[in-house]
């Protein structure tokens, strides 16, 4: 189920950079006219779309095959996660294309590795971190100082995660903990649950999983405050909120 998931996002992260003008705006300077205007214009321009991806995620075949359905045509695809694996990108076959870069939960060496190969540096013509942070990237200085665009997976795991949050919520409300262990005993018991209808709920982080969040408690009946760095940030129509503080305010949130 969380390759599953990762796939989706994956791919969903993968075609809103590379294929949506309205993705969000890049981290590392401005996009380029081209991508504002036409972005599949851009993609031509880009033929090999290197995916580097934490070893774990590379268990899963139909990976590969996700990303060919969503990407654009125009790019051929290059998964990986050691250097080995971009041997024909860097001195091979493919040694000559333009690259735009994707970074799925690789390990910082093979960024960095991958970056530094002779060659590769100057042909990346775009960056896209699959998660919302870019941190991880920004710590690695052959991508912090590149002029190239670097973009990320804003929104790609919002919907999921908002739902995660309220599970949580009614894993621990409901008990599951306890029936699963009576469940893996073969023992039947009769437990008191509790509800998260009428229960408070404090959003800390109110970006745009934090919103998602908020939406579905909401619709499970709960109240919801939000602690942010800047509340006057917050939509005069949002609803899925009753109150929202800043960060110097927060021990009177939670």
């Amino acid at each position: 189920m969380r390759h599953s998931l990762m796939r989706r996002a994956l791919a969903h992260a993968t075609r809103r950079a590379l294929a949506s003008s309205s993705f969000a705006a890049p981290t590392v300077g401005p996009l380029p006219s081209s991508v504002r205007s036409t972005s599949t214009s851009y993609a031509r321009e880009m033929s090999t779309l290197c995916v580097l991806a934490a070893p774990s995620l590379l268990a899963s075949k139909p990976l590969t095959d996700r990303l060919r359905a969503e990407t654009p045509k125009e790019f051929d695809i290059v998964l990986g996660s050691e250097i080995e694996d971009f041997k024909d990108v860097i001195d091979g076959a493919k040694s000559r294309d333009e690259v735009s870069m994707l970074w799925w939960f690789a390990k910082k060496e093979l960024v960095e590795g991958f970056m530094a190969s002779a060659g590769v540096g100057e042909r990346v013509r775009w960056m896209h971190s699959g998660s919302a942070g870019v941190e991880h990237l920004l710590a690695v200085d052959a991508v912090k100082n590149h002029s190239a665009p670097l973009s990320n997976g804003k929104g790609a795991f919002s919907a999921s995660l908002g739902e995660w949050g309220v599970f949580a919520c009614m894993y621990f409300a409901k008990r599951v903990d306890v029936m699963r262990k009576a469940q893996s005993e073969r023992r039947w018991i009769r437990e008191h649950v509790g509800m998260i209808e009428g229960k408070r709920m404090c959003v800390v982080g109110y970006g745009d999983i934090g919103a998602h969040v908020a939406s579905r408690a909401k619709a499970m009946g709960m109240h919801v405050d939000a602690v942010r760095r800047s509340p006057e940030k917050t939509s005069a129509n949002d609803s899925s909120v009753e109150r929202v503080v800043s960060f110097a305010e927060i021990n009177d949130a939670v």
